[in-house]
């Protein structure tokens, strides 16, 4: 937005009652949505600072949004405690587990022996 010399209209204001339990919600009104799908999208960045590591961003939500994401946050706990070993998820309404590497997976890797004229042999991985 600075390049085009446009500054967004920002209202914050703070949510709920004051209590103990721990930080009070803030809630941010931008005028434009294009704006607010550029913050959000780069919200993940937010946990390489660690001034801002427990600021999380969400997306404005109905009633029943939120209460549909709240049970889907719910089943995507449980499925951490039951499948430690995996990496679970939410998109598009639906949780997801997958295996938790950070390599590709193989379930039978196969090797192929390559000797070239010059007599160096390289080793290679196909599916």
């Amino acid at each position: 937005m600075e390049v085009i010399g446009e500054k967004p209209r920002i209202e914050v204001c703070r949510v709920g009652q004051v209590s103990d339990k721990g930080p009070q919600p803030v809630k941010v009104s931008l005028s434009n949505s294009l704006v607010v799908s550029q913050i959000l999208h780069m919200a993940h960045k937010l946990r390489d600072n660690e001034r801002y590591r427990t600021v999380f961003l969400s997306p404005d939500r109905s009633l029943e949004q939120r209460t549909e994401h709240r049970t889907l946050v719910e089943e995507l706990k449980e499925r951490k405690a039951k499948e430690p070993d995996q990496k679970q998820y939410i998109r598009n309404g639906t949780v997801y587990s997958v295996m938790n590497t950070s390599r590709p997976y193989f379930k039978y890797p196969m090797f192929c022996l390559l000797e070239l004229p010059h007599g160096k042999i390289f080793l290679f991985y196909s599916i």
